[in-house]
């Protein structure tokens, strides 16, 4: 499978990683491929180079965003420079 694309890395056991543009790091999320499971998992689309992740991750008095369609949409509650914006994923071959 071509993997130079992938913005997102699965690693067995640990969930899903991608790279935060506004945190300057990685962010885990654990993942479930299709719909989310309540209070347990995320939600992933399956798509490695444009994940949709449901809902939106979170860290408190840190940042805010949602991953839809290979973008971070960061939320007006983030305490960096992007609140509000948004902006492309990085590819996973750039940090992993």
């Amino acid at each position: 499978m071509e993997t130079e694309n992938h913005v997102v890395v699965l690693t067995r056991g640990e969930g899903l990683w991608f790279w935060c543009t506004g945190c300057a790091m990685c962010h885990r999320v654990p993942v479930i491929e299709g719909p989310r499971v309540p209070g347990k998992l995320w939600g992933f689309n399956g798509d490695r180079v444009k994940p949709t992740l449901t809902p939106s991750v979170h860290h408190p008095g840190q940042c805010h965003l949602t991953v839809r369609d290979g973008m971070l949409v960061y939320e007006n509650d983030c305490t960096h420079e992007l609140a509000g914006k948004t902006v492309p994923m990085r590819r996973s071959w750039d940090w992993w």
